[in-house]
C-alpha cells in the first residue's frame, strides 16, 4: 500500500540512495548555473556534504554563484529530542550534553562552509555565499530547496520534487518555499561557540 501513496517515479528517491546522495544528484544538476540552496536540516550535515562534494569536482565547468541558507534547531536552549523519552510517559526529554555536542557538529559545518568558500574563491572555481541560523523549534524531517526548482523533501526517506514534474510538484515546492522564508525571518544566528 505504501507504493501507491508515493508521487510518481520521477519525483521518488529511493531508500537506499539516501539524503545526501539525493541531494548530491540534485545538486549536481542545478549547478551549472547560479543556484540558491535553502534548507531546513536537523545539522546540515547532509546538505553541506553534498555541497562540497559537487563544489569540489574538477570536472564542474559552470563557475556558479551559489547561496546557502540553512536553518537549524536551536540547540542553545531546551528542545526536546527525538528518540528519547522522559520518565513516566511524559514524552520526549531534553539532554543538555547531546545539545553542545549537536551544536559542535552545526558549527563544524559551519566552519566547513566557510573553508570551501575560501578555497573555492583562491581557485576561482565558484562563488560560494552560506549562512547557518538557529531556530528554536522541535527537530523534524527536514527539506532542502534549490533554487525553487527542487525540492528534496523528508529525511532518511527523501522525496525528490521537480517543478517541471506539473501543479502538485510546484505548489509544494511553492509552500515549502513561503515556510523557508518565514522560518528565516524568525531565525537567528549561530553563536559563535558552545557554552
Amino acid at each position: 500500500m505504501k507504493e501507491s501513496l508515493r508521487p510518481s517515479g520521477r519525483q521518488y528517491a529511493s531508500t537506499a540512495a539516501g539524503a545526501a546522495a539525493v541531494l548530491e544528484h540534485c545538486l549536481d544538476v542545478a549547478l551549472d548555473q547560479d543556484t540558491r540552496i535553502d534548507a531546513v536540516a536537523f545539522t546540515g550535515e547532509d546538505v553541506v556534504r553534498a555541497l562540497v562534494c559537487c563544489l569540489g569536482r574538477p570536472e564542474l565547468t559552470a563557475r556558479p554563484h551559489v547561496t546557502l541558507r540553512v536553518i537549524v534547531p536551536d540547540f542553545t536552549r531546551p528542545v526536546p529530542l527525538p528518540g528519547r523519552s522522559g520518565g513516566g510517559g511524559e514524552g520526549a526529554e531534553d539532554d543538555a550534553a547531546a545539545r553542545r555536542a549537536l551544536l559542535r557538529r552545526v558549527l563544524g559545518h559551519a566552519r566547513d562552509v566557510a573553508a570551501l568558500r575560501r578555497a573555492l574563491a583562491r581557485s576561482e572555481q565558484a562563488r560560494l555565499d552560506g549562512e547557518f541560523r538557529a531556530l528554536h523549534l522541535t527537530p523534524f524531517p527536514g527539506f532542502c530547496l534549490i533554487g525553487r526548482e527542487q525540492l528534496v523533501d523528508g529525511g532518511g526517506d527523501p522525496t525528490r520534487w521537480h517543478a517541471g514534474a506539473g501543479a502538485v510538484a510546484r505548489e509544494r515546492i511553492r509552500l515549502r518555499g513561503l515556510l523557508f522564508d518565514t522560518l528565516w525571518g524568525l531565525a537567528r544566528p549561530l553563536p559563535t561557540r558552545t557554552a
